[in-house]
């Protein structure tokens, strides 16, 4: 009888000892350091917060923000908004969930996309985001498209062929009024539709000096152009604008030249 009683105190007691130890593992874990996070989804949106900060988390506000504070005209900027939360986190929030608008007639939302219009000079628009009960506003520049007049202005092309341009034949092609097409390789180099290679000099409106392979030097302007003025030989020449080859009649000799 003794031995089953020392038997079974043993047991209770190796039974408290057990217990003791899983009530002083569970006791370590809630006084120990207190653990606590915050775990976010790979899109930056907070989906769990961890600790004794967790309960307290308030939501403060929102932040709106476009991926470019600039863009030109016809051209697209993505739409972001993130809430605030006053632990200095922020969440990012799904596009779906934000209302976006835009007292500007300049610019078209569509979802979480703005897209500018056509303008004929830069200008600032706002565009304002809804969500959650908070509202975010910020500004973006639509810049006007370039034409082909502004970039031919911005060369050192001679003045009376910067004056003379009336449009864009395709892409890099221009239209001179009195000059016809060629295309603006820059630092003056050009490439006629029908006189080739020129290097273009000069700062008058009403005459250019060119220079090229064959003619070297030649001189015209819009008064005179087919015709040119050539400083190699003294001689006045005329270019047949509508031949293929590009030939030239020289009043001096009284002969065709075909430009080699």
């Amino acid at each position: 009888m003794m031995s089953l009683l020392r038997n079974g105190c043993l047991v209770i007691q190796s039974l408290l000892v057990v217990f003791s130890a899983f009530g002083n593992f569970e006791n370590e874990g809630f006084l120990g350091n207190s653990f606590h996070g915050v775990f976010s989804d790979e899109s930056g949106a907070i989906i769990n917060q961890v600790g004794p900060f967790a309960d307290m988390v308030k939501e403060v506000g929102i932040s709106a923000f476009p991926s470019s504070r600039s863009i030109d005209s016809t051209k697209r900027v993505q739409l972001n908004a993130s809430l605030i939360l006053d632990d200095g986190t922020v969440s990012k929030i799904p596009p779906f969930e934000v209302e976006w608008f835009s007292p500007s007639k300049k610019i078209e939302i569509s979802e979480n996309l703005a897209i500018a219009k056509q303008v004929s000079q830069n200008v600032r628009v706002s565009i304002i985001a809804h969500t959650k009960g908070y509202s975010a506003r910020f500004f973006i520049w639509i810049k006007r498209e370039e034409t082909v007049q502004d970039t031919v202005s911005k060369s050192t092309l001679p003045l009376s062929l910067k004056s003379s341009i009336q449009s864009q034949v395709r892409k890099g092609w221009v239209e001179s009024d009195w000059f016809g097409a060629f295309y603006n390789f820059g630092n003056n180099w050009i490439n006629h539709s029908t006189l080739g290679w020129l290097y273009a000099s000069g700062s008058e409106h009403s005459n250019s000096w060119f220079w090229s392979p064959y003619n070297e030097w030649i001189w015209t302007g819009p008064k005179l152009f087919p015709y040119f003025f050539r400083n190699k030989d003294g001689a006045w020449i005329y270019y047949i604008i509508d031949d293929p080859e590009g030939l030239i009649y020289n009043f001096l000799t009284k002969n065709y030249e075909i430009p080699l």
